[in-house]
């Protein structure tokens, strides 16, 4: 069933890649939007593969972290929904909302990664929580930041577009880190994005 779904999925944004007037405003064609669209999808696969194998070796095993809490937020979904949307609120240390700036047992630092975690329970009601499939609908999502980014540069270096491409998505640990099932992702989409809004 895995499998199935992600080729589904994964043709389905192909294919919602071509018809996304950000993207196609972008100047790229279609083809090149796919082939971007699909090498980004082979980097997150990539990424969680090195995860379940090297993952403590290469101290990364976040991602699959995230992808077990997700599918523990998801069960918390399908049996008692109160629950999954007011958990988030929550605080489960005995000292309250204090410890403002504290990294352990601190309300405020766990929630990054709390919100990420939901945000991941999202895409499990799609893809059934096969972590590959989830990788295609991350992938989509953060394609709008460095194709943001990408429209911006161009319009400022319209002459040197083969290499604002390769700058902008293909820069190796921007291009791994920010394709794999990883804050680094949204946080590089939200730079993009403020970037480009103060751009246009």
């Amino acid at each position: 069933m895995e499998y199935l779904l992600f080729v589904v999925y994964l043709g389905f944004f192909a294919w919602l890649v071509t018809r996304t007037k950000f993207f196609l405003a972008s100047g790229l064609s279609k083809p090149q939007l796919v082939i971007l669209f699909l090498l980004k999808v082979i980097a997150g696969i990539f990424y969680g593969w090195i995860g379940i194998y090297y993952g403590e070796l290469a101290q990364m095993s976040d991602t699959w972290n995230y992808h077990y809490q997700a599918l523990t937020e998801f069960d918390i979904l399908r049996t008692n929904p109160h629950e999954y949307f007011t958990n988030l609120f929550h605080n489960p240390y005995e000292h309250g909302l204090g410890n403002f700036f504290g990294s352990e047992q601190s309300y405020w630092n766990d929630l990054k990664s709390n919100v990420f975690v939901k945000f991941i329970s999202i895409f499990d009601i799609f893809s059934g929580g096969y972590y590959y499939v989830n990788v295609i609908f991350y992938s989509y999502a953060v394609f709008l930041g460095p194709m943001a980014l990408y429209r911006v540069m161009n319009d400022l270096l319209p002459d040197r577009r083969a290499w604002v491409l390769l700058g902008v998505f293909f820069i190796p640990s921007f291009f791994y880190w920010g394709s794999g099932l990883h804050k680094e992702g949204l946080i590089s989409l939200a730079i993009s994005l403020v970037i480009y809004a103060i751009y246009t």
